[in-house]
């Protein structure tokens, strides 16, 4: 019995998993091991394919409301900086942004995942030009949604036993902090008790 028998790519997944890649798109961790999850419980390309265009589509479409809402809380942004006094902190990071935006909105879509929302973010407060952000985030957020999929789906046996053992362990892990809360409890009454002798 496989993983996609007892759970499948249904549209109850697909669902989730548009809204959780949306949402780590705008700033909520931890899309990447559903996506991957998803690639391993594939049974067959059409489903992978299935997988990889949701993937697509929901981070653009994140990753340019990220762009939007930087777009529009500019202003306010520099009027806070401004009154911590850092806004020439903020110049020198906008210089230093614009020499290199096109290949960090690229690379981050799918090598520094951890800074993507950050970047997309940025992009908009800086003012990058629309056309320059979607040509570099589209064609990163294709290979994004191409290799994390296919990672599951290639080595799902492996990602399977992964996932039974990092069960075990956030198991074992709940255990032991269970069994540190009661013994110090345990002790904390015992020295109670002691004191009121």
């Amino acid at each position: 019995m496989t993983l996609s028998s007892i759970f499948g790519i249904g549209p109850i997944n697909l669902v989730y998993l548009f809204l959780w890649t949306f949402g780590a798109a705008v700033g909520v961790p931890g899309a990447i091991v559903l996506i991957v999850s998803l690639g391993a419980i594939a049974e067959n390309i059409p489903e992978l394919m299935l997988v990889m265009f949701t993937v697509a589509v929901a981070a653009a479409l994140g990753d340019y409301t990220s762009y939007e809402i930087g777009k529009r809380i500019t202003l306010s942004f520099k009027k806070f900086l401004a009154k911590l006094g850092v806004i020439s902190e903020e110049r020198k990071l906008s210089s230093m942004f614009r020499n290199s935006e096109f290949w960090l909105v690229f690379l981050t879509r799918f090598i520094f995942i951890g800074a993507c929302t950050v970047v997309s973010y940025l992009s908009g407060w800086n003012r990058m030009e629309r056309k320059k952000f979607l040509a570099a985030m589209i064609p990163g957020e294709i290979l994004y949604a191409i290799i994390f999929p296919l990672i599951g789906f290639l080595f799902k046996q492996i990602w399977n036993d992964l996932t039974i053992i990092i069960n075990d362990l956030t198991f074992l892990t709940l255990l032991a902090i269970l069994i540190w809360i009661v013994v110090k409890l345990a002790l904390i009454k015992n020295k109670n008790r002691k004191l009121s002798f």
